[in-house]
């Protein structure tokens, strides 16, 4: 996980406007940031997307 190697760069490119909340969310979603890892960059909770459940086809 590149969490170890780069969290503190992260917050410091987040805290200088160099990357925003979006790009943080997609490294969660690789699986190269924890959630835990997003809130220390962000200050902010990381909420997963919901999906919603598909209705059964009508025959």
């Amino acid at each position: 996980m590149l969490e170890g190697l780069f969290l503190e760069i992260w917050v410091m490119d987040y805290q200088f406007g160099l990357a925003g909340a979006d790009y943080f969310i997609d490294l969660v979603k690789r699986g190269d940031l924890t959630p835990a890892g997003y809130k220390k960059v962000t200050g902010e909770d990381y909420v997963a997307e919901q999906t919603q459940p598909t209705a059964p086809a009508q025959a």
